[in-house]
């Protein structure tokens, strides 16, 4: 292996360990007897006046295309209802990123989230789901991304 492979390498395990998210998980999410559960996305919400409008519109985005993908996507009676309540947030600016990286700040979401019964209105399930980019270097858009298939693992069952 060459010095400039080396270093590709090195700098590819950096982004990929600076990543991570943990899933606290409440109340896991019921079996179906028919399979594949579906959801439809009920609710992206902030406690925080720190999330922009543009980080719950893509999160919502990501987590539908996410959802879609797998098959589980859906709406009507049949459907589990989502809601996602950002309670702490943080990311660092497009500019002192782009002249600090690391040292700009990580990148921090934590969300609750809740599935309820379409039918009956009742919590089927609810976790707590962090994702955090301790080197700030993938983009809000990534790392938007990133937080929406953490979620997206949490609905499939995948703890």
């Amino acid at each position: 292996m060459n010095r400039r492979q080396l270093v590709s390498l090195i700098f590819a395990a950096a982004i990929i360990t600076g990543c991570g998210s943990t899933n606290t998980v409440r109340q896991a999410l019921p079996q179906t007897a028919s399979g594949n559960p579906t959801y439809q996305i009920a609710d992206i919400s902030s406690k925080s006046e720190e999330v922009p409008a543009k980080f719950e519109k893509d999160l919502r985005k990501y987590l539908e295309e996410d959802l879609e993908k797998k098959g589980m996507l859906g709406n009507g009676a049949e459907s589990r209802k989502v809601s996602v309540e950002i309670t702490e947030f943080s990311m660092s600016q497009g500019g002192s990123r782009l002249l600090l990286g690391a040292l700009a700040g990580k990148d921090y979401v934590k969300a609750e989230v809740n599935v309820v019964d379409a039918a009956s209105n009742e919590l089927i399930g609810s976790s707590t789901i962090e994702s955090k980019d301790r080197l700030a270097g993938g983009g809000p858009e990534l790392f938007t991304s990133y937080h929406a298939k953490a979620i997206s693992k949490f609905l499939q069952g995948k703890n």
